[in-house]
């Protein structure tokens, strides 16, 4: 009941980050399990990934971040440091996001429709790691206040 209770408090504000953090997850799982998908002559944004990376490299990459970002998440505030965890973990996204739209660019074909989504799932990630970063200020801030005043006991 707690842990409810802790999400229904801390989930409006860091709806960004958890929203993030499912797109980037089930994006990893749709290119991991669809094998072939980046092969030549299906699509000319998957030719631009590919040619930065293998398939499999892009779908476990994605998923093991969004894991690693939703397990953040879910042990924020347990921990002083895991506000710097969403902070890593939101800026590994919006690497992953950016070199996302880096192959659409290097795509034969020129523009295409991913130029409509794709840079603005990295600027959600850079608004998260925004907010988070400050939220890991704040609590490195707090933590070595309550440090000090226990050494001055």
């Amino acid at each position: 009941m707690l842990i409810i209770r802790k999400l229904h408090r801390e989930f409006p504000t860091r709806v960004v980050e958890w929203g993030m953090c499912y797109m980037l997850i089930s994006w990893g799982l749709v290119v991991l399990f669809i094998p072939g998908q980046f092969d030549a002559g299906i699509n000319a944004a998957y030719q631009g990934w590919r040619s930065l990376a293998p398939q499999p490299m892009w779908g476990s990459a994605a998923f093991a971040v969004g894991i690693a970002r939703l397990a953040a998440l879910y042990i924020n505030g347990a921990h002083f440091r895991s506000p710097i965890a969403r902070t890593v973990c939101g800026f590994f996204s919006m690497f992953i996001w950016f070199l996302v739209c880096w192959g659409l660019f290097r795509a034969p074909g020129g523009l295409s429709t991913g130029f409509a989504v794709y840079p603005w799932l990295m600027v959600g990630d850079a608004y998260a790691v925004y907010t988070s970063s400050g939220d890991a200020y704040q609590s490195l801030y707090i933590h070595s206040q309550k440090k000090r005043q226990g050494y001055a006991a």
